[in-house]
């Protein structure tokens, strides 16, 4: 579920909020005095906000349904967002989708209070009736990740004890003890239900937390970050910063923010200068795979690189890479502008589909695909799913924190006048957010919005 996306940045908000300014990027949203990179996990945490019911009659009242579908994919070439007229609906409530919901929500109200009080108070709501739906409906107390999460978040927002003691227990099982698959936190492995931004929180928060779990979960970030992820060794090791040496299935070998996750929490979690810039130096090299590092030589990003995917499986890139008419608007009728930029696609694995319309791609590799080194086995075309499919949770936005990691934007010189970054608003507030019956601070004018006022954007964003 594309949940993880909000997680992910939210948490590495939270862990760096310095490396992140207003105006930083070029959104709707930016000059309202809030990081331009926390405006987007807002963005993202939308979604899960009008997927919550809110009526008090509906017996699912509080819980969130579990995402969007349609019957059948759109067609390559023919469909794209401007002339999709397929019918659009939503799954059923989830006790998965609702938990890990209601993590966000209160760790969504605790980051954006310094910046905007009445959404803060909002969220906090929503985490709030997302959890009384799990009490009806499921065992909360189960050393569950998507419990454990919720609870943790909750007991941030509010200073609940029964929210911490609920932690407390599920982080003894899934973390420290190894906890039982999938219940797992095994760094590198994004099939393992628990990750690092999962519980980063407890060992950021100003709030009262447990000692000796609080250092045994600081202590197995830093003792896997010495020793390598469940993946692989460390980057150095390694003929290609890659970060895969098992299970090279899709999108393994392309998004190293996955295997870079470890090194860059150990770095903000370390307190040896030396062990620092080893970290920091690990998550710089996995930077580099995707980019061009990498026995193809050539980016995996569209839009970056001399040498970089020509034939994505995305629709949308199919109209502009050839200045083709959507069939309503008319846009980029005889203008073409290439793909559509920043899609990183999924790049080689070890195994090949035996589908005709994959290997109408795949057969026209030589040498042949088996006896090809697995980082070469990828052809550029976009029916070769395998290799030219992504998605946002699995590849790009590892890749987005990865990079948001590595670059500090309030040390950049273009970055000067801009509005005040993410640290210095976390400073003025309680990182642990406000109490029960407590108001954050005063927002700034130029972030005081209602739903109504907030920037619109289209259905192409």
């Amino acid at each position: 579920m594309h949940l993880i996306i909000p997680i992910l940045m939210l948490s590495y908000f939270e862990a760096f909020p310095e490396h992140f300014v207003d105006g930083q990027f070029d959104l709707p949203e930016s000059g309202n005095g809030i990081p331009d990179f926390l405006d987007e996990a807002m963005w993202s945490l939308r979604l899960w906000e009008q997927l919550q019911i809110e009526d008090p009659e509906d017996p699912d009242f509080g819980g969130v349904r579990q995402g969007t579908e349609t019957q059948r994919h759109p067609a390559y070439g023919w469909q794209n967002a401007a002339n999709d007229e397929m019918p659009y609906g939503t799954f059923a409530v989830g006790v998965e989708s609702t938990a890990l919901s209601a993590g966000a929500f209160a760790q969504a109200s605790r980051l954006i209070a310094p910046f905007d009080t009445g959404r803060s108070a909002r969220l906090l709501e929503k985490a709030r009736s997302a959890w009384l739906w799990l009490k009806r409906e499921a065992e909360v107390d189960a050393p569950e990740t998507k419990f454990m999460y919720a609870a943790l978040q909750l007991y941030l927002a509010t200073g609940d004890e029964s929210f911490h003691r609920r932690f407390k227990q599920a982080a003894g099982f899934v973390v420290v003890s190894g906890g039982r698959w999938p219940e797992q936190c095994l760094h590198g492995n994004s099939g393992a239900k628990c990750q690092t931004a999962h519980f980063i929180s407890y060992l950021l928060t100003g709030r009262t937390v447990d000692e000796d779990l609080a250092a045994a979960l600081r202590s197995r970030i830093l003792r896997h970050a010495d020793r390598g992820t469940y993946m692989g060794p460390p980057p150095e090791q390694l003929p290609y910063p890659q970060g895969v040496t098992k299970f090279m299935g899709l999108g393994a070998a392309t998004a190293q923010g996955r295997y870079a996750d470890l090194y860059a929490f150990a770095y903000r979690l370390s307190d040896s200068p030396s062990d620092r810039q080893r970290f920091f130096n690990a998550a710089a090299q996995y930077g580099d795979f995707a980019l061009g590092l990498n026995p193809l030589g050539m980016s995996f990003t569209t839009g970056l690189g001399t040498d970089q995917p020509r034939s994505p499986l995305h629709l949308d890139s199919y109209f502009t890479k050839y200045g083709i008419g959507d069939g309503i608007t008319g846009d980029h009728q005889g203008r073409p502008k290439g793909n559509v930029p920043g899609i990183l696609i999924y790049g080689p694995s070890r195994g090949r589909s035996r589908q005709p319309y994959q290997r109408a791609v795949s057969d026209r590799l030589f040498p042949e695909w088996s006896s090809l080194p697995q980082l070469r086995r990828w052809g550029d075309g976009w029916s070769l799913i395998g290799g030219n499919e992504f998605s946002i949770h699995e590849t790009i936005v590892w890749n987005v924190i990865l990079h948001g990691f590595l670059y500090d934007a309030s040390t950049d010189r273009q970055s000067d006048g801009r509005a005040r970054g993410g640290r210095a608003a976390l400073d003025a507030a309680s990182r642990s957010g406000p109490a029960e019956g407590e108001r954050g601070p005063a927002m700034e004018s130029s972030a005081s919005t209602s739903p109504d006022d907030e920037p619109e954007r289209t259905r192409d964003e």
